[in-house]
């Protein structure tokens, strides 16, 4: 699915392996929807992704859940920058049913921007420009 607004939009397939012994997506595995969302972002905003020019890590994340997903649920996912800062971007996360728009959670990953020297580096400023956060 395109963007609109700045937000990406992606739709997931759970897998099997996803599920925990109780039969809904492992609590883990949403870290891995999210990671998948932000490379979609990158994507559908036409950012230059590759292992070279992307350096970040992430220096927190949360996720807030409402409702278990499992095997069957048709579900997608949302991803924007809510704000930026000197050297890090916060992405905001939300995965709702593609059937009923349901939201089973959200979530919010802080990326820190990296130099070729694996230190903190300044932002580029497409991130500011995508950005959400209201001055």
């Amino acid at each position: 699915m395109k963007a609109s607004g700045n937000v990406s939009r992606i739709s997931l397939q759970v897998r099997y392996r996803d599920l925990d012994s109780l039969g809904h997506v492992n609590n883990a595995v949403y870290l891995s929807y999210f990671e998948m969302g932000r490379i979609n972002f990158f994507m559908d905003m036409e950012l230059d992704f590759n292992p070279e020019s992307v350096n970040f890590v992430l220096a927190h994340v949360s996720i807030d859940f409402r409702k278990s997903i499992t095997l069957f649920d048709s579900i997608m996912q949302e991803t924007w920058i809510q704000k930026t800062g000197r050297t890090s971007v916060t992405f905001r996360h939300r995965i709702v049913s593609s059937a009923d728009g349901s939201e089973f959670c959200t979530g919010e990953t802080i990326a820190v921007w990296l130099g070729p020297d694996g230190k903190k580096a300044e932002l580029p400023e497409v991130f500011r420009k995508l950005s959400h956060e209201v001055s």
